[in-house]
């Protein structure tokens, strides 16, 4: 998935896990044809080293852009929290309904809103109509976003 691969592992593995955090932008319309560069997202991972990778899901009902973040070196704790609100805000400024992030086993499936679903998890989200949902800092014991803020935010979104 990213340089730097460590080959000295015996264990064979589909994707080789490293440290990041994965972004997604929703909407419910056709992707911008030209989404602004992501020197803009990276730009706003003060005090850290990363690495960009992005990907796009279309199709007629269903606009997907995500953004894997490779982290090589951590932002400052007090900083982490505008980090990811302001990189959701970067997909909300691009025109997406709904941004979320979350880790490996998140997911660009809308239907990680819907509780009665398990694919996937959730760390931190923002819509307009919501605002910014996170539950743990940097530094905290990492938090899901809880069933009743999944359903909240699946409900606003089909308004």
């Amino acid at each position: 998935m990213f340089e730097d691969i460590d080959k000295s592992s015996e264990v064979s593995r589909y994707q080789d896990e490293v440290d990041g955090v994965i972004f997604f932008g929703y909407w419910n319309k056709l992707l911008p044809e030209n989404l602004t560069s992501l020197d803009t997202l990276s730009d706003l991972w003060v005090n850290a080293s990363i690495d960009l990778k992005s990907r796009k899901w279309q199709s007629e009902d269903y606009n997907c852009f995500a953004v894997e973040v490779h982290i090589k070196s951590w932002p400052i704790a007090k900083d982490w929290d505008n980090i990811i609100k302001n990189s959701l805000l970067w997909f909300i400024d691009q025109g997406a309904i709904l941004a979320w992030c979350g880790g490996e086993d998140s997911s660009p499936s809308i239907e990680i809103f819907n509780p009665d679903r398990s694919v996937g998890n959730v760390y931190a989200a923002y819509s307009s109509e919501i605002g910014y949902i996170c539950n743990s800092s940097l530094l905290d014991e990492y938090q899901e976003l809880e069933d009743a803020q999944l359903s909240r935010i699946a409900h606003s979104i089909k308004q």
